[in-house]
Formats: C-alpha cells, sequence, structure tokens
C-alpha cells in the first residue's frame, strides 16, 4: 500500500481517472452541473458520498455536555424533523427512511421502522432537524456544489499533484507534510492492526502489561481515595462514583489476539491491496471498514478497539458513552449525581474559570478564555492530583525507587513533578499561541503552571513560600 502511494509515476498516468469512475458509482456528473440538478439525484449523491467519507475521517466525535439520550423510531424522528421544517417554512420531506434504508444497503438488513429505535442524543437531533430544515430550502446546484469540494478534498491527496495543489490553494496550511509521510500516515490510518503487527514484541502482554495493570490500579484506588475526600459530593454519589471506577476497563498496548496465528488475517479479511490502484486501496478499505461497523448492529463487539495501537495516546471511547458525569456506570445517558452535588460542583468550577482568565499570554498581551478551558483545566488539575495520589501509594508499597544518573540529588517527589512539567515544556510560536486562543485546551505554559498552582504536595515538595507565584493560598481544588 505504501509503495503505491508512493508511486506518483503511476498516479500521474492514470491522472483523474479513478476519480472519474468514482464519481459515476455516486452518480455525480463528471463537472458540476449549473442546471438540471433534482433533489432526488442529489440525496443520492449525498447517501452514496457517505461511504466514502470516513477514508480521511478520523477524529472522534465530541462529547455533549448538557442533553440526556433517548430513543426515538425512524418515524418519529420523521415527524419532529417535519414540525421544525414547518416552524422554518421549509418543505417537509421524508428524508429519514431512505436514508437509513440506503445505510443499510452495505449490510443487505431490512429494518423495521415501526420498531427499530434509534438512540440519540437530544443536542444532536436537534442539529439533524434544524440541518434538514436548512438542506430543504438549499438548492440542489448548491448541494451539488458542495459534494463536489468534500470530493477535492477526501481525494485530492491520493490523486495527481496538480489536483492536490488544488487542495492546498483551497485549504492552506504552514506546513506541508513530505509525501513519504503522509504515505506512511496513510498506511497506519487504514491499516493500524498491521502496522501494530509488524512492531508489536511478544514479551509485552506477560511482562509490561502486568505492570501497567498494576499502575491503573493505583490511579482507580487514587480516585476512589480522591473521591473519598470530597466535601462537595454527598454520600449517595460518592457511592455511585465508587461503583462506577470497578465498572471502568481498560485496553492496554495492544489486543491479545493480535499475534495470534491468523487472528491478523482474519481481521483484514477481505481487503486487497494493488500497487497500482493507490486510491482504489483507500476506497476499497474505507469501505469493508464501514461494512464491519455495520455488522456491528445489534452485534456489537465486546472492547472493540476504536482507535490503532500505533496511536501513542490515552483516549475514551465518546461512541459508548465511557466517561463524565452524564452517564452512568453502564454508559445510559442520565444525572446520578444529586442536584445538591451538581451545584456545588458548578459553584466550584467559578474558582478554575476566574484562575485561568488571569493567566495573560505575554506574547499576544491577551488573556485565556477561563470558560472556554474549563473542561480540559478541570481534568488537568483533577488528573495531576490522582496521579501524584496514585505514586506515592506505589512509593508506600515498593519502596524509594533507583536514582536516576545525574538526578540523584532530587527526591521522587521531585523527580514527578518534573517529569510532568517536561510533558508539556515547549516553544511556540506567535500563529501557534493565536490558535490556542480558540482551543479548549490552556496553552502548555499554563496547563503547567496552573494545575501545580493547585497542588500543596508541589509546594510542599519545592519549599514554596507563601503566597509565592506557586504556592497562592487560595487554591482551586475540586477533586
Amino acid at each position: 500500500m505504501y509503495e503505491a502511494c508512493m508511486d506518483v509515476k503511476t498516479l500521474e498516468e492514470r491522472g483523474l481517472e479513478p476519480v472519474m469512475n468514482m464519481l459515476d458509482e455516486i452518480g455525480l456528473p463528471h463537472f458540476p452541473t449549473i442546471i438540471n440538478a433534482t433533489g432526488d439525484n442529489t440525496f443520492s449523491c449525498v447517501t452514496k458520498f457517505g461511504e466514502f467519507a470516513m477514508i480521511m475521517t478520523y477524529n472522534e466525535t465530541d462529547e455533549t455536555e448538557s442533553y440526556e439520550t433517548r430513543e426515538y423510531t425512524v418515524h418519529q424522528i420523521q415527524n419532529i424533523t417535519d414540525s421544525v421544517q414547518a416552524l422554518t417554512n421549509g418543505t417537509t420531506i421524508p428524508i429519514w427512511k431512505r436514508y437509513f434504508e440506503g445505510i443499510f444497503t452495505v449490510k443487505d438488513e431490512k429494518l423495521d421502522f415501526e420498531k427499530e429505535k434509534i438512540s440519540i442524543n437530544q443536542l444532536d437531533l436537534e442539529y439533524l432537524c434544524l440541518m434538514a430544515a436548512y438542506v430543504s430550502k438549499t438548492p440542489p446546484i448548491h448541494l451539488e456544489l458542495y459534494i463536489w469540494m468534500k470530493v477535492i478534498e477526501v481525494l485530492a491527496a491520493d490523486t495527481t499533484q496538480t489536483l492536490y495543489q488544488l487542495f492546498l490553494k483551497i485549504y492552506p496550511t504552514d506546513i506541508v507534510a513530505a509525501r513519504s509521510l503522509r504515505c506512511a500516515n496513510a498506511v497506519n490510518d487504514m491499516l493500524g492492526m498491521a502496522v501494530a503487527y509488524a512492531i508489536a514484541e511478544p514479551d509485552f502482554i506477560n511482562v509490561v502489561k502486568p505492570e501497567i495493570q498494576v499502575m491503573l490500579k493505583n490511579l482507580k484506588g487514587a480516585l476512589a481515595q480522591l473521591i473519598g475526600k470530597t466535601k462537595w459530593m454527598d454520600d449517595n454519589t460518592k457511592l455511585k462514583s465508587y461503583r462506577k471506577i470497578i465498572e471502568m476497563k481498560t485496553l492496554i498496548g495492544f489486543p491479545d489476539w493480535l499475534l495470534q496465528e491468523g487472528q491478523l488475517e482474519s481481521y483484514y479479511k477481505g481487503i486487497e491491496v494493488n500497487k497500482k490502484t493507490h486510491l482504489e486501496n483507500m476506497i476499497s478499505i474505507a469501505q469493508i471498514e464501514i461494512k464491519a461497523k455495520m455488522d456491528d448492529y445489534r452485534q456489537p463487539r465486546p472492547n472493540l478497539w476504536y482507535i490503532d495501537p500505533t496511536v501513542v495516546n490515552a483516549y475514551h471511547v465518546f461512541a459508548t458513552n465511557t466517561i463524565s458525569r452524564l452517564y452512568d456506570k453502564d454508559g445510559y445517558s442520565k444525572n446520578w449525581w444529586s442536584n445538591e452535588t451538581v451545584d456545588s460542583y458548578q459553584n466550584m468550577t467559578e474558582c478554575l474559570i476566574k484562575q485561568y482568565s488571569s493567566f495573560k499570554i505575554p506574547e499576544l498581551g491577551k488573556n485565556i478564555d477561563g470558560h472556554k478551558t474549563l473542561g480540559e483545566n478541570i481534568a488537568d488539575n483533577g488528573a495531576i492530583r490522582q496521579a501524584f495520589a496514585a505514586f506515592e501509594r506505589h512509593l508506600r508499597r515498593t519502596g524509594p525507587e533507583a536514582k536516576l544518573p545525574g538526578f540523584e540529588e532530587y527526591s521522587p517527589q521531585q523527580m514527578f513533578f518534573m517529569s510532568y512539567g517536561n510533558l508539556w515544556c515547549g516553544v511556540s510560536t506567535n500563529n501557534s499561541l493565536k490558535a490556542s486562543l480558540e482551543d479548549e485546551h490552556s496553552p502548555l505554559k499554563f496547563r503547567v503552571k496552573g494545575s501545580l498552582q493547585n497542588i500543596e504536595q508541589f509546594s510542599r515538595t519545592w519549599n514554596c513560600p507563601p503566597e509565592s507565584p506557586m504556592n497562592p493560598t487560595k487554591k482551586c481544588v475540586i477533586f
């Protein structure tokens, strides 16, 4: 697959033929039309185009913070959509039955639209209904042109250099990655488990993984300890929190089955890669992945990996409602905190909002938006306290750690905080700092400063005088 991506000569010789073939399959003309575009044709294109859209789409869906999930039949969703369209003077169009029929053609399964229930977040439902109303009033030619723009966005990097340069003009970027890096990323994105297999160490399962499991056990214990010490959470909410901690499941490193004979071949069954047809390789893999997801309908796979092991990061599966106070231990959307606890929690967040809003980025002369970054600031502050508590539990059970050469003068606690600071150590350009003002994360420097100002163990470890910059009297502590 990498060779096909790097074979620029063949890509140029084939030109736009693969794109034209895909347009034929979708039902789009080879060139955008200004006349003779009908709503039916456009709807068919949108449905079909969805099968190809995941080729370059890898982002997780953001978690909704304030709406519950309910179950609806397709007809109920259509009725709600019709009501919204009537209020906005739009034309009611029966779209949802056709939409779901189109999606399930890859599974070859018929749905009972009178009985099948769809779990949908209320905010998502509102968005879909308003979007349907907007689309119903949008001229078909505009929708067709939108699809054409998405075709360029999705396919440009995998065709000719001319089309890719056009893509860069429409979507400019400060840094254009080398083709070798783009191709390596494409292989990793589309065949991540295969890449993981190539670099996986057999000893990981028996040697490294058990150590990580011990670390996670310490983290869970530390979290339960921090919850137990909170004064703003009532006992019943604490009890439910403990139960949720017990139900937490973890996926570590790579799946145990990855190194078992024949399992990788079974995982990628049906995928064929040709060294001369790069675009078709990308599309066929995407189609098979979509079919695999549709096969999960009514038969969800336990412990499914939503990102590949080659992604060096920690992640939560938003799609299965695994985190936040908005979902209970079983993943159901409900407010399982008491009203008093919720009120106390929201009052305490004001402290963090004020603290981070006071941080000024000197290069820009602007302050951080404490409201925008609140969610991530809560996570940063809680995580460092939890990690330090887990670290001290570890030291109590195992004794002092061996000294790191060159750092013998520092205590384990000092090494812990230096490691945390090093994690976010970096140099940012002014453009990067400007972009950070729109980000939900605080700039790197203030992720460290803000959280460590609030942890008493830091100032005690480093003997920070009272009222010094890193040891303010008022500390914002939630967990």
